[in-house]
């Protein structure tokens, strides 16, 4: 049990930093610049249930080793490239800016200069990373699941190798639609996930447009 609270913990510690919304005087540069989206890779799915949770550091590989499994055999969608999508269609709308698409390699790098230098055709880009995915059973209801889902995103002024706004978001499927059985989870190549995750893309699209990039 230890283990998993260390564990759902980490999913989540990215998400605790406080927003950096965007300044006015960037506001004032937008107009007239181009705008990319980056390709991040996923980090893996984590489907703990309540058995591998009893057993530690085993359980949390096995967690990760099905969760893998899931996402691949039920095509499970990483909610971050449609997140980027809506910003970056939503800011070029508002901005008058031109969208050049998204970049023709992923990354898994958080150095900034290291993602500038492969976005250097566009000025600005919208960077959004999954930073947790998961289900898991809620604490003793040991048949009760949810599904939990952590990102953030960075406006990035590419010239500059430099986030020039900063988001959090945190969706838990609890909050508003309680928890499920485990069959429910998984049954139908996985539905309510990808529901809860279609859920989760549309609340942290919205947190980002409003509290970070006043959309």
């Amino acid at each position: 049990m230890k283990y998993l609270l260390i564990l759902a913990t980490l999913l989540v510690t990215g998400c605790a930093t406080t927003n950096v919304p965007i300044a006015n005087e960037v506001k004032k540069q937008l107009p007239d610049h181009s705008l990319t989206t980056t390709d991040r890779e996923s980090p893996s799915f984590v489907a703990m249930t309540s058995t591998k949770g009893m057993l530690g550091a085993v359980g949390a590989v096995a967690a990760i080793s099905e969760g893998n499994d899931l996402v691949e055999n039920d095509n499970i969608e990483d909610p971050s490239n449609r997140i980027a999508n809506t910003l970056a269609q939503k800011l070029a709308k508002q901005y008058g800016m031109t969208l050049v698409g998204q970049a023709n390699e992923p990354t898994d790098s958080d150095d900034l200069a290291v993602i500038a230098k492969s976005l250097s055709g566009s000025a600005y880009a919208i960077d959004v990373q999954t930073t947790g995915w998961q289900f898991i059973y809620d604490g003793f209801n040991f048949s009760d699941y949810l599904v939990m889902y952590t990102a953030e995103m960075q406006l990035i002024d590419i010239a500059q190798a430099k986030a020039v706004a900063v988001g959090h978001c945190v969706y838990n499927s609890k909050d508003d639609n309680g928890t499920v059985s485990y069959e429910a989870l998984v049954e139908n190549n996985s539905a309510y996930i990808k529901e809860q995750l279609a859920a989760a893309s549309e609340k942290c699209s919205s947190e980002f447009s409003q509290k970070v990039l006043s959309l």
